[in-house]
């Protein structure tokens, strides 16, 4: 009769804890497994990881690295990610893999915090997707130890259990990313353009953030793994320029590469800015994508594994995120988006509008224009015609959309 018993108590433990899991993998917000779920199926090593805030989630593509330049790289940024969560995201990446560089954008090192109370939701999608182990319990004490909700970094189904009324088809759908981590945001902002300010006027901060900064760079220097440090692109208000300026002397101390994108030209504030702020669109980022991949490849060496069998995946997966640009392309309503997005070469566009046509005369559909890629071109004609843009896939060569404005 005891054991009759005891094997029932069993049992209903058992079916409890299945239910359990089954209900916690159906609740968790997905978007830590959308984001990090190819990372760790590469089965092969990655030469590059990217960290920071979500301005390295939307302004650095992996996929145009990898296109481009051959090189195995993955965005690790997330959205408000303060340094001290780098540090910890970085010290799980390096259990799965080894790489050559990495790069780490030091745009919040001002802030004398962890992690923001305000942000603290935000961090199960920079952190739910390490394993349960020792460097998961040691980033949550770190990170949420005076936290008084932190066992839901240990199981997030405390946190999302009330999500059933907002459960979508993309809770059960399981598509992880096909940009290797990043994200792009579409859309055209017209930030504040400042005069740039002499780079010795700085401000040199001693924080929580810089701190973290500095153990990344010391473990990364341990293992021989090279470091290139960022600011990248942001409406470039004279505080952040001064900040910005003042990272130098951190580089300096470690001998490491830092590259202030505010003190630079590489993107165009009229073309290349998702918002009013601080976030670059799939424009800008292929600029800096573009001006990382020939520095990462001239300077680091990082080898150009496009010939690779080993990485014969990569180009299945590239057709996968083409698609994707695709589809984001035919999406797109507004004529300025449009024009922003074929500065991407993966696409050629036809443009035929009269010559003395009043769209012409706005600047900034001007400036798109001049903006959009070697592979497109405008016939201006003498007749009183829309606006009209032929676009086809540039690799393929099928046609991907008609419109007229």
């Amino acid at each position: 009769m005891k054991l009759k018993y005891m094997f029932e108590v069993a049992i209903t433990i058992a079916m409890t804890v299945g239910m359990l899991n089954i209900a916690d993998r159906i609740l968790e917000y997905k978007g830590a497994y959308y984001k990090y779920a190819p990372f760790y199926e590469e089965e092969n090593n990655y030469d590059v990881l990217l960290f920071g805030t979500s301005h390295v989630l939307n302004g650095i593509f992996p996929m145009e690295l990898w296109e481009k330049y051959g090189i195995v790289s993955y965005n690790m940024g997330g959205h408000n990610n303060s340094l001290a969560v780098d540090y910890w995201i970085m010290k799980n990446a390096l259990k799965e893999t080894t790489p050559k560089v990495v790069l780490i954008d030091t745009f919040g090192i001002e802030n004398d915090v962890k992690v923001a109370e305000s942000d603290i939701a935000l961090q199960h999608i920079s952190l739910d997707h390490i394993p349960l182990s020792r460097t998961k319990h040691e980033a949550i004490q770190d990170l949420f130890g005076d936290y008084k909700y932190n066992l839901e970094f240990y199981w997030p189904f405390i946190a999302n259990h009330g999500r059933w009324e907002s459960l979508s088809d993309w809770d059960f759908s399981k598509v992880p990313t096909t940009e290797k981590g990043a994200e792009m945001r579409i859309g055209i902002g017209h930030p504040n353009k400042y005069d740039l300010i002499p780079v010795d006027q700085k401000e040199e901060v001693d924080t929580v953030s810089s701190q973290y900064l500095c153990r990344m760079i010391e473990e990364l220097q341990a293992k021989d793994i090279k470091v290139i440090l960022t600011y990248l692109p942001i409406s470039n208000h004279p505080m952040y320029q001064k900040i910005a300026n003042g990272v130098a002397r951190i580089a300096e101390k470690y001998h490491v590469e830092y590259i202030n994108f505010m003190n630079m030209n590489v993107i165009d504030y009229a073309t290349d800015f998702f918002d009013d702020s601080d976030h670059l669109n799939p424009s800008g980022a292929r600029k800096i994508s573009d001006y990382l991949g020939k520095l990462i490849r001239d300077v680091y060496g990082v080898e150009d594994h496009r010939e690779d069998e080993m990485y014969e995946k990569w180009h299945r997966d590239y057709e996968k995120y083409l698609r994707e640009k695709e589809k984001k392309l035919i999406e797109q309503e507004e004529l300025d988006v449009i024009l922003m997005l074929l500065s991407d070469t993966d696409f050629s566009a036809n443009i035929t509008v009269a010559e003395q046509a009043e769209i012409l005369k706005n600047t900034e559909i001007q400036r798109l224009i001049d903006n959009m890629s070697d592979n497109s071109f405008v016939t201006y004609v003498d007749e009183n015609v829309n606006f009209q843009i032929e676009i086809v896939n540039s690799r393929s060569r099928q046609p991907v959309m008609i419109k007229e404005f």
